[in-house]
């Protein structure tokens, strides 16, 4: 059983949480100076704490969150700075997501859950990335260093190298071979804790197979890298209650296309801040890594690798290969500590990827959650 981390503070409500009340800020219209604080433009409230610290327009009513959230038109929020980071705010005296209700989030900015009172996610917060689908809020961040794709194969009849997954919190998986020339990327290490709110990071590319120009299954690389996880950060007053699940996990990797292609790693988990006087539940916080693609054969294609798990600590499963005697790719990073599986050589067809590292989970407060927890916890 799993250490609950438990941060005593020796202050009270506000200095424990870092909420200022600001007569000078402003409230993310563009309108500050000296209307701050009067009856017309009520003064910002700061929450939050060090780096993670937020001001916006102080709530006036609960929130429940019922539909898809786009960070990037940021519709009925604020967009305000966390650091130096713009971020698409979403505040209320008390924030619920109902169970059955699942929230999908996605786009260029950070999201920012802030309550004045508690936050409840009884249902499912989704601001991870899936394979063909969704890339969640933020990811794939600047702060990534990319890894090489996999060499492309020089003899005909030989498999390309595939792509390692992504680094963050833990390491990604090595990319598997292909022929003796054509090698699988190495994985990059892993990121110290971030002090600003960064997405998770994406795997790499593989590469192409070598055929006969003549050949009617023409070399190709692979399908797209999986996406890594997104960025979500709460904070309460209060209590923050996950009876539900909260997942910020990687994609999975594309399958190597015909002819011979290696594999494209997953992503990496992304980030979770989790700011309140409690932090409880018997719900999933999860971060997991994206399962790495399948290597191709002569005219299969190998198979995208599996997103990591939305409701459970589990990563995301290697992609198949092409057909049986091609490799399967890495499995995605999940649990406390784990990196992303390597993939495997593919010899004359194309390597698999490697899975996808964890992300971080960053709780300031007493964290009880008694659900299952993947990704790499740190109290800040």
């Amino acid at each position: 059983m799993r250490a609950a981390i438990a941060i005593l503070f020796l202050a009270g409500c506000d200095a424990l949480l870092g909420i200022h009340h600001l007569d000078n800020l402003s409230d993310g219209s563009g309108a500050s100076g000296s209307d701050a604080g009067t009856a017309d433009a009520p003064a910002p409230v700061c929450l939050g704490s060090g780096a993670f610290t937020v001001c916006v327009t102080p709530p006036s009513a609960p929130l429940t969150l019922t539909g898809p959230v786009d960070t990037t038109a940021c519709s009925g929020g604020q967009v305000a700075a966390v650091g130096s980071v713009m971020t698409c705010v979403l505040a209320g005296t008390a924030i619920t997501i109902d169970g059955g209700v699942t929230i999908a989030a996605s786009g260029s900015r950070p999201l920012v859950l802030v309550s004045t009172g508690d936050i409840d996610i009884a249902g499912t917060l989704d601001a991870g990335s899936h394979a063909g689908g969704q890339t969640g809020p933020a990811a794939n961040g600047a702060e990534c260093v990319p890894s090489s794709p996999g060499t492309a194969a020089a003899d005909i009849d030989n498999g390309g190298g595939a792509g390692a997954g992504g680094s963050f919190a833990t390491a990604g998986g090595a990319g598997g071979a292909g022929e003796a020339s054509a090698s699988g990327a190495g994985a990059q290490n892993a990121q110290s804790a971030p002090q600003s709110l960064a997405g998770g990071c994406p795997g790499s590319l593989g590469a192409a197979g070598a055929e006969p120009s003549s050949d009617a299954c023409q070399p190709h690389g692979s399908d797209p890298a999986g996406a890594g996880g997104g960025v979500v950060a709460l904070v309460a007053t209060g209590t923050i209650r996950v009876d539900g699940a909260i997942s910020v996990s990687g994609a999975g990797g594309g399958g190597g296309i015909l002819a011979r292609g290696g594999g494209a790693g997953g992503g990496t988990g992304g980030l979770i801040v989790a700011v309140a006087t409690t932090i409880t539940g018997a719900g999933a916080i999860v971060a997991s890594g994206g399962g790495g693609g399948g290597g191709a054969d002569h005219c299969g294609n190998g198979l995208v690798g599996g997103d990591g798990s939305t409701l459970a600590a589990t990563g995301g499963l290697g992609g198949l290969g092409g057909t049986t005697d091609c490799p399967n790719g890495g499995d995605g990073a999940s649990g406390g500590s784990a990196s992303g599986a390597p993939g495997s050589a593919g010899g004359s067809k194309g390597g698999s990827a490697g899975g996808g590292g964890l992300g971080y989970i960053l709780v300031h407060g007493s964290e009880t959650v008694t659900g299952p927890l993947s990704g790499v916890v740190q109290p800040f």
